[in-house]
């Protein structure tokens, strides 16, 4: 019998028609009427594609590279001048929202970077609704199976439910080469 942990898991999954970035979309559930943040948003890529899942509602996202910001802002200027995105650069801990304003907050492979994990996640976790998400999608390159992948989700699954995140989930898809990983999280 698997620990209960990894009786969560979904499987690697192989591709099921749809694309990498498909998934990612799907694991953050873009609905309209939202409040949406992305931490890290590098191109802007998946900010796109979250976007164009939007009619009305606000995507913001924060990066702390000024050329990343130039780039998605160009990849993304529709959404920007129809007013359902502002980008800016900096770090999590400058972000000018309210306390609760967010319904999703995702990330993509930025999670590494942090040097205290912990003390990003009860940041990100003060920014959400109640009921809010928080998913964090990541690709371990070094591993190609479940089994691999399985310390980092685990790790991350305790620093999320050390920050008070609750009904804690991995997801993972095999698409390609290597696989992707979500963990999302509620705040009670």
């Amino acid at each position: 019998m698997l620990p209960p942990a990894a009786r969560e898991y979904s499987g690697l999954n192989r591709s099921a028609g749809f694309s990498p970035s498909d998934w990612m979309v799907r694991q953050i559930e873009p609905l309209d009427f939202q409040h949406i943040l992305e931490i890290g948003f590098g191109t802007g890529r998946l900010l796109e594609e979250v976007g164009n899942h939007l009619r009305v509602g606000f995507l913001a996202g924060i990066d702390d590279s000024a050329q990343m910001l130039q780039e998605a802002s160009r990849r993304n200027q529709r959404l920007i001048e129809n007013g359902l995105m502002e980008l800016q650069t900096g770090s999590i801990h400058e972000l000018a929202y309210p306390k609760f304003y967010f319904h999703t907050i995702y990330g993509h492979n930025v999670h590494f970077l942090w040097k205290e994990p912990l003390f990003v996640f009860l940041r990100l976790a003060g920014l959400l609704r109640s009921g809010g998400r928080l998913v964090m999608l990541f690709e371990p390159r070094w591993a190609t199976t479940q089994p691999e992948c399985q310390p980092q989700a685990e790790l991350i699954r305790s620093q999320l439910a050390e920050a008070g995140l609750i009904h804690i989930r991995i997801s993972s898809y095999l698409a390609g080469e290597y696989p992707l990983l979500s963990a999302t999280a509620i705040k009670p």
